[in-house]
This record gives C-alpha cells, sequence and structure tokens, in this order.
C-alpha cells in the first residue's frame, strides 16, 4: 500500500510586493475552501494537495483575484504568484477596483520555475 502524502503534490503561493495592501493579508483559496493567509513579504503559503485539477483563488475582504485552475501530478510542486492591480494610489483607481472592479482587484497567475 503506498502513502498517501507520497501521492501527493504541493501548491505554493507567493505574493509580489506592491504599495497596495502592503499591510493586508490575502485569503489564500483553494477549491473554494481557505488554506491560509499570505502577508506581504512573507515566505510562500505551500500547502498539500492530492493530484489533479484544483481552482485556486485569493481574496481580500469583498474583492478577489481570477480563479486560476491548476493540474497538479504526484510528486509536483506547482507554484502561482499573486498581487494587487492597484498600482498606484489614485482615488480614482481605488474606487473602480474596489467596487465594479472587485473580482479583478487582485491576480493570481501559475509560474515555472
Amino acid at each position: 500500500m503506498r502513502s498517501m502524502i507520497s501521492d501527493s503534490g504541493s501548491l505554493s503561493v507567493r505574493r509580489v510586493s506592491f504599495y497596495a495592501d502592503r499591510r493586508r493579508r490575502y485569503r489564500v483559496l483553494v477549491d473554494d475552501q481557505k488554506v491560509g493567509l499570505l502577508g506581504d513579504g512573507n515566505d510562500p503559503l505551500t500547502v498539500q494537495v492530492s493530484p489533479g485539477p484544483h481552482n485556486v483563488c485569493v481574496k481580500l475582504d469583498w474583492c478577489s483575484s481570477n480563479t486560476l485552475r491548476v493540474d497538479v501530478k504526484p510528486g509536483q510542486r506547482v507554484v502561482t504568484e499573486c498581487g494587487s492591480n492597484l498600482t498606484d494610489a489614485n482615488w480614482v483607481s481605488m474606487i473602480i477596483y474596489t467596487t465594479v472592479k472587485a473580482h479583478d482587484y487582485l491576480w493570481l497567475r501559475q509560474v515555472l520555475e
């Protein structure tokens, strides 16, 4: 019988540092379940996941990123990174990204290592 741990893979989420939200922590969700919090300047958040497809997103209050679908193979580490689309302290941008574009306030993408 094989161990469940040896059959699992891992998913890492790292955060790109920006001025916006630097004092806030993002909630990391895998398959709609909160798996941890990710602060600015912190080490990546890494969680063990079963092999197969998973949906990943990050949230801050009512704002969120795109949902990223990743396929994790046994023993594989999938790396993603996230950050804020609010790259300046412009009040107009802040109002737009926290209301009309709340689901685009954050971004999330897979990176190759």
